[in-house]
């Protein structure tokens, strides 16, 4: 699925999978799997898919990771991943 997406958006996913995992090890001593687990209403597999910026997600999923921080704007999160 990966090979299929253009350059440009995989490097997106990559920079936003990038700010994902950055913030969860930030805010959280859990690993990917138990942080998905116990912390978010998304599976462990689409969380791995959004950290690791592979292949396409649903923005829903997106939404409800950074849901998880709710100090935090959506449009600040996107200016940090550098997009």
């Amino acid at each position: 699925m990966d090979k299929d997406l253009d350059p440009d958006v995989k490097e997106v996913l990559e920079k936003i999978g990038a700010e994902v995992k950055k913030m969860r090890k930030e805010n959280s001593t859990l690993d990917y799997q138990k942080f998905a687990k116990t912390e978010l209403p998304i599976g462990i597999i689409t969380y791995y898919r959004i950290e690791k910026g592979y292949g396409d997600y649903h923005i829903s999923n997106l939404l409800q990771v950074l849901s998880h921080y709710p100090e935090l704007k959506i449009s600040d999160f996107f200016k940090k991943a550098g997009l």
